[in-house]
């Protein structure tokens, strides 16, 4: 990882930083989709979500700059039948507009980049509407004129948030799937973009892009480059709320903090993912205590 005290000129000026990097990863989820798109045709594709990990809660991604796609990851992505016939890079922005447009292949499958601004904590964020307002595109992010690659453009591709003080890119609890679907535990961290295309035969692993954050409105902005690593999906410790690798009385402490509510604040409380935090919960935590 290369660290960096600048952040690209189409986001913000140049500050020098003293503060440590929080930002520790790029990583991804993969699995398959169904969805129903316009005229009710069902769509099947596979989707990659993508994540900027941290271990500081403090930390706000304001973009991703010099995006870079691996051989492997130059696609056709994914479109609802929303798209016009020639795309152009706007339609990586969220572009769910609500009322007859809010289907399921917009919310679920359509590719989108967006500097937080989803509902995090839940498996497969959906784009609702209003999904990213404020979010901008380097104009080469995808070429409109170009009709046999309209994905994003090597070394020339990135997205920020343009009013950074909502604090929509403030990392938080994230849901993590697996291969297909399945809930595979929690992470800290900031959803970025989603990758969906027709098949299985690709992946974005040793695509590049370089991270720009800071801790707030006012605070010193920093970056740094990452090579986005093979999808793991990872191991979950039932009972282990904390993320610390034991089940002892700090989850405990949290769950009943969180009782019979939807634990929203502590998703991963939720440990049968139902919706609340009750007996069933309790009942895995004591199981996995130790």
């Amino acid at each position: 990882m290369k660290i960096t005290s600048f952040l690209p000129a189409t986001a913000a000026a140049c500050i020098a930083v003293t503060a440590t990097a929080d930002i520790t990863g790029v990583y991804t989820t993969r699995y398959i989709d169904t969805s129903a798109d316009q005229g009710q045709s069902v769509q099947t594709t596979t989707v990659i979500d993508v994540y900027v990990s941290s271990d500081d809660d403090a930390d706000t991604v304001l973009g991703v700059f010099d995006f870079s796609l691996a051989p492997d990851a130059q696609v056709i992505y994914f479109q609802s039948a929303t798209e016009p016939l020639f795309p152009t890079n706007t339609w990586w922005l969220p572009k769910n507009p609500g009322g007859i447009f809010d289907i399921e292949s917009v919310r679920r499958s359509d590719s989108f980049v967006t500097i937080g601004g989803v509902e995090q904590n839940v498996l497969r964020p959906e784009q609702s509407p209003g999904v990213g307002d404020g979010q901008r595109l380097d104009d080469d992010f995808a070429d409109p004129f170009d009709l046999f690659f309209v994905y994003p453009q090597p070394n020339s591709g990135g997205w920020w948030n343009n009013t950074p003080e909502n604090l929509a890119g403030q990392v938080g609890p994230v849901a993590l799937a697996g291969p297909n679907g399945e809930p595979s535990g929690f992470g800290r961290g900031v959803f970025v973009g989603r990758f969906s295309y027709y098949g299985d035969d690709f992946s974005i692993e040793d695509t590049t892009l370089t991270v720009a954050w800071n801790q707030g409105p006012g605070t010193p902005q920093q970056a740094a480059d990452f090579t986005i690593p093979p999808v793991v999906t990872p191991v979950e410790c039932v009972g282990d709320i904390t993320g610390d690798g034991n089940v002892d009385s700090g989850d405990l402490g949290i769950l009943i903090s969180v009782w019979n509510t939807s634990a929203k604040s502590n998703p991963e409380a939720d440990l049968n993912r139902d919706g609340t935090v009750n007996a069933a919960d309790i009942g895995l935590l004591i199981g996995a205590w130790g």
